[in-house]
């Protein structure tokens, strides 16, 4: 990627899938830098740099416009948002605890709540929400356990968690399933094969699945 090697980093499908972001990471220091990877060029260029160097962050895709920052190596209340079409990243209210190796996801709730929900940490099992149109935090259903290093994934109108690491349990092959609905943490049948932390995991696109 430009000559750079990166070592650990969020990335995540932007906009039509025809594009990915590669954000920070880890290169002897932690990286500001971006770089997007275009498929139809198959080719990479920098994108706008991240506010702050980070390693391990979470990267929530808000809408077709937005997408928020948050978490990373060292304890942190940050959180940022930037306006893709203007390229120019804000803070949000800082998160109630400072958390590293976190995990987030973007949830809808019944009714009509949408905001950004942040999800144990290191030695944590908390959880808080902040709601995207009032930007108040307020705290929300607990991990049934401390849950950090695990892999954030979007799926209906919550996220999993996927594996991670625990100070009560180990290494983790779980998946949990936040159900705004129900405000719970829902286990899920199926298990991973091995037990893991800090891995990248995200849903595949019908495009890419059905590549030959």
């Amino acid at each position: 990627m430009n000559g750079e090697k990166i070592d650990s980093a969020s990335a995540m499908f932007e906009g039509d899938d025809s594009i990915w972001w590669v954000t920070g990471g880890l290169n002897g220091n932690f990286l500001s830098t971006t770089e997007v990877f275009h498929v139809n060029s198959n080719s990479f260029s920098y994108g706008v740099s991240l506010p702050e160097p980070l390693d391990v962050h979470n990267l929530v895709n808000v809408n077709n416009t937005h997408m928020v920052v948050l978490g990373g190596y060292y304890p942190s209340d940050q959180i940022y948002i930037i306006d893709r079409n203007l390229q120019v990243w804000s803070s949000l209210p800082s998160m109630p605890t400072a958390r590293s190796w976190c995990q987030a996801g973007f949830v809808t709730y019944r009714n009509g709540d949408k905001g950004i929900l942040v999800a144990g940490g290191d030695s944590s099992d908390t959880v808080d929400f902040l709601n995207l149109d009032t930007l108040i935090w307020e705290p929300k259903q607990n991990l049934p356990f401390d849950i950090y290093r695990g892999a954030s994934v979007p799926f209906q109108d919550g996220f999993l968690i996927v594996g991670g690491e625990s100070d009560s349990q180990g290494y983790l092959d779980t998946i949990y399933y936040y159900n705004p609905t129900l405000d719970q943490w829902d286990l899920l049948d199926q298990r991973m094969k091995d037990k893991r932390e800090t891995f990248t995991a995200f849903l595949v696109p019908d495009y890419y699945a059905n590549c030959s």
